[in-house]
């Protein structure tokens, strides 16, 4: 397990950035952590990483974005808003294509569906503007 400190967003995002870079289609990255952890700030890195120009948002009212680059399609999706049977009912395995990269905030909601080899980022605020982050590859 590897322990990372950001002191600001702009640093979350740009070792999210150049992270992105390791990542290769298949790879499914669940995002664990509280209200304001910086989930969406450690995406929107991520996705310039793989290429992607455009704003990152998140999807917690549209469930997944899609965000196309040269590498390749990038899934970012969030269980946040989700009730237990919305849960149950939401098609995880649709979305976990060998194509992409599936990123989904809020991943411990769906814990029980995560597929092997599922790389676990942890994120917590430290205040206001510090973040760690520790990462998990099973």
């Amino acid at each position: 397990m590897a322990t990372h400190t950001f002191h600001s967003p702009q640093e979350t995002q740009t070792w999210a950035e150049r992270w992105a870079r390791t990542l290769r289609a298949g790879e499914v990255v669940a995002l664990i952590g509280g209200l304001g952890a910086g989930k969406t700030t450690f995406v929107q890195g991520l996705a310039r990483g793989w290429g992607y120009r455009g704003a990152v948002s998140s999807p917690t009212f549209s469930l997944v974005n899609e965000y196309r680059s040269k590498r390749g399609l990038l899934l970012h999706m969030d269980m946040y808003r989700l009730t237990p049977p919305e849960l149950n009912a939401f098609p995880l395995d649709d979305y976990l294509d060998p194509s992409a990269v599936c990123v989904i905030e809020w991943a411990d909601r769906v814990r029980s569906r995560w597929p092997k080899g599922i790389t676990e980022l942890h994120l917590k605020s430290m205040d206001e503007t510090t973040r760690q982050l520790k990462v998990l590859r099973s």
